[in-house]
């Protein structure tokens, strides 16, 4: 049940960025000198229309946009990025929280980016009804070893099933905050 989610968010974000341990710092031998991303995406994963348009006759496209927060966790031949994502559900609308992993490939500071992951949707504010749709991204980021902005763009299929069976695709943006 996802009746404390945003809390829940709210403390990992908190956890990861202010624990020493965890903490981005720079690595003579690493390439990469930021470990976590914070960013804001519009028409991404976990956004509200896509969901919305499910089982309602009309579809907020301007509340389409998801909080995100992304984790470095290998970076040899290949950056590997844990992430977590969800939209700002307003009064009675559905919560979408999307759990990716993403590998970003090149030499360059634009980098070509896949991920995939499940995507959870609660549907109605009293999360009575919680369903599981496949969610992925393919696209281009910008992934600078000494700048702290990060920005995307590429389009994230979507498959599953919520009420009938879904298969759709959005093209999402995205810019952040490296740490």
């Amino acid at each position: 049940m996802l009746l404390h989610t945003n809390s829940f968010f709210r403390a990992l974000i908190l956890l990861l960025a202010f624990n020493n341990n965890l903490s981005a710092h720079k690595d003579s031998s690493a390439s990469v000198c930021y470990k976590n991303s914070v960013y804001i995406e519009h028409g991404g994963n976990a956004v509200t229309s896509i969901n919305w348009c499910f089982h309602n006759s009309y579809c907020h496209q301007w509340m389409n946009f998801s909080i995100n927060y992304e984790r470095l966790i290998h970076e040899k031949r290949a950056i590997v990025l844990t992430r977590v994502g969800s939209n700002v559900p307003f009064k009675n609308e559905d919560h979408i929280v999307a759990v990716m992993i993403n590998v970003l490939f090149g030499k360059r500071a634009i980098k070509f980016e896949v991920g995939a992951g499940p995507e959870f949707i609660a549907i109605n504010s009293d999360y009575s009804r919680v369903y599981t749709v496949f969610t992925s991204t393919i696209g281009l980021r910008y992934f600078s070893t000494d700048r702290r902005l990060m920005l995307k763009a590429g389009l994230t299929p979507t498959i599953g099933i919520v009420g009938s069976l879904y298969a759709g695709s959005k093209f999402g943006v995205s810019v952040g905050y490296n740490f």
